[in-house]
């Protein structure tokens, strides 16, 4: 069953994007979508930024400010800037409580579209054969363990097509896999950005003494 074995092979896939490669891009995607569509936590986030706009332009203008020469001036400034950041820490605790309370929520979807979907075809298929083993290819024993546990004899089964599919994505996109070059890719990258920085940190001194 040509369907049924592509649907597997796509769950398989999905459950490892969702779990291995990009395990928080669910959460992401569902909290920008609900903060994007609900006018309270909308303007919860406008607020913030606001706040935290405001925050520093009063530290860069408390930065500026001589408390011996302006003290005046200085201590307003600094009376402003303690009250917004009080107010902008309990605004953010706010924030990640909920962003906390979302995430635990957002569990559960993403069970369902990964281990949830894969055992519920795999229940609801139990008898189904994904394929068909050409007779005498393998032993009698082999043919009941490609149908494990209920397919019918000769058949590669749900579970066992599932099993394989797990190992061949695990090999393709797992750390042996496109996975690792990826991540090595990223190693590298970040290592030639700390060179370029220490580089001009020794360039530095070497146009000073020109």
């Amino acid at each position: 069953m040509p369907s049924l074995m592509i649907t597997i092979l796509l769950l398989t896939l999905l459950s490892h994007i969702l779990n291995v490669l990009a395990p928080t891009i669910l959460t992401d995607l569902l909290w920008l979508l609900y903060t994007t569509f609900s006018p309270p936590h909308r303007a919860l986030l406008a607020s913030h930024r606001d706040l935290k706009q405001k925050y520093l332009t009063t530290s860069t203008a408390l930065s500026k400010t001589s408390a011996q020469k302006e003290f005046a001036k200085w201590a307003k400034l600094r009376r402003q800037h303690d009250d917004l950041s009080a107010k902008l820490d309990a605004l953010t605790t706010t924030l990640n409580a909920t962003r906390t309370a979302f995430a635990t929520k957002t569990r559960f979807v993403k069970w369902i579209l990964t281990t949830g979907l894969r055992w519920a075809v795999g229940v609801y298929c139990v008898k189904e054969a994904v394929l068909w083993v050409p007779k005498g290819w393998v032993p009698g024993y082999v043919e009941g363990l490609l149908a494990f546990p209920r397919a019918p004899k000769g058949a590669v089964s749900v579970q066992v097509w599932g099993m394989a599919c797990g190992v061949v994505v695990e090999g393709v996109l797992g750390k042996k896999g496109l996975g690792g070059v990826v991540e090595w890719r990223r190693r590298k990258v970040r290592e030639g950005e700390r060179l370029k920085i220490v580089g001009g940190a020794t360039a530095a001194p070497a146009e000073v003494k020109k």
